[in-house]
Formats: C-alpha cells, structure tokens, sequence
C-alpha cells in the first residue's frame, strides 16, 4: 500500500514539475492568458507606411501558429521593443487583430555603425527595413558609444540638428555630417565642430557662438568671388581660407 502510494506521489510530482516547466519556462509568454477568440486576419494602421508582412514578423506573429485574442496585447509588446517605434497600441474585434503605431523620426546615421539612425532625442534604431533608404547627415558624437542600437546624448542631437537647419537656412548648403568627437576636448585649443557640406566648403566652428559665426561666413560668402574649400573660423577676429584648386 505505501509503495502504491509512493508510486502515485512520485507520478503527481513528475507530471506537476513537467506541467510548471512548459507554462512557466517554456511558454512564460501565454501564462495566466485567456485564450480569446482566434484571429484570422491583421490590419495595421497608419496605412501604406510599413508592410503589415514586417508588423506581422516583428510582433513575431505567423500564419504556421494559431493567434488568440488573449494574448494579442503580447504580440502588440514585442513591437514596442524595437527602438524604432515611438508607440504601439492594439486590439481585437471580430476576430481581426488591429495595430496602431508611432515612428520615430530618422534625422541623423550615427556614425561608426551600419543601418542605425538617431531620432531628435538621440534614440538609436534601425533604419532599413522600418524605413525606405534615407539620404541622411551622419553625427558623430562627443564620446564613444556602444551597443547594437546605440544612442547618443540629446542635447547633442538638438546641437547637430540646430547646425544644419542653420546652415541650410543661412548658407544654403545641406549638411552631410557633423563631427562632435573634439567638441569636448579638455584643451580648449582643440575644441571644435567640424560640418562637410555638400558641394559647399569644409567648416570648422568654434562650440561656443556657432550661430553668430555661420553668419559672419554667410557674409563672407556674399562678398568673396574666389570658391572655398575649407573655412576655419574658430578664431573671432578671423577667418583662415584655403581656396578651392580649380
């Protein structure tokens, strides 16, 4: 009698354990979720911006895996993790899943790294396949910076948007890439902004007052017939000039 007992203590246990490892360890993601009604079809708003095929892999949906309505705020969490989006919100009716989303606006590449962008706050994320190909400035920041989607200060990415909306107002030239690597630098000889310009010249600026300086270079600019291709104007009294080679 004890060794049936024992028997059908063990046979609880085994079986208990093997139940608290599937729902606990294997599947953490659908415990304690309603089940729900089935969902047979995705539609993803706004419209004509990512490809509901995208949405689909990223919320790590498939068409191979039944989907519930009990668990659609989980697929809808996956989606937030890619830095990439700003918001994303979902429900069900009808046994339609929805998706509502917000993107983060693409403005710089972080420089150093493949396919990562910066949005105005410095978040880090992927650009392709969330965005179409962007012809965007790169920034390189004060400091070194890590990891798969780093992201880099924010006020060093208002400064870098703020340089080329001025530059771009003041000079006319857009901006290709703004280099911060010495605007930190402990000596402050070495202190400065380096901007390259497309078809436009090589500026180095100082940190200090950069927007009173893009307009003495606009005033340069104006009178000065001979085209530049570096403009050294960290100095206030001066500027250093090397002429374009024709």
């Amino acid at each position: 009698m004890r060794s049936l007992k024992r028997l059908a203590l063990i046979t609880f246990l085994v079986l208990g354990g093997s139940w608290l490892f599937w729902n606990v360890v294997l599947q953490p993601s659908q415990l304690y979720v309603k089940r729900g009604e089935p969902i047979s079809a995705l539609v993803v708003e706004p419209k004509n911006s990512i490809p509901s095929q995208i949405i689909a892999e990223l919320c790590g949906l498939s068409k191979d895996v039944p989907t519930y309505s009990g668990a659609w705020n989980l697929y809808v969490a996956r989606l937030k993790t890619c830095p990439a989006f700003d918001s994303a919100s979902g429900y069900c009716k009808n046994g339609i899943g929805y998706i509502d989303y917000s993107l983060r606006k693409p403005l710089f590449f972080i420089g150093g790294f493949e396919n990562v962008a910066c949005d105005s706050q410095g978040v880090g994320f992927p650009l392709v396949p969330i965005f179409l190909p962007l012809d965007l400035p790169i920034l390189f920041p004060s400091k070194a910076i890590e990891g798969r989607f780093p992201s880099v200060m924010p006020e060093e990415a208002v400064l870098a948007s703020k340089l080329a909306e001025s530059v771009q107002a003041k000079l006319s030239f857009q901006v290709k890439l703004v280099d911060l690597r010495f605007s930190a630098h402990p000596s402050p000889y070495r202190r400065e902004i380096i901007l390259t310009l497309k078809n436009g010249p090589f500026l180095r600026l100082p940190v200090q007052g950069y927007d009173e300086v893009i307009d003495r270079i606009h005033d340069f600019l104006q009178t000065n017939q001979k085209a530049s291709s570096l403009i050294d104007a960290r100095f206030e009294h001066a500027f250093l000039i090397q002429e374009r080679l024709p």
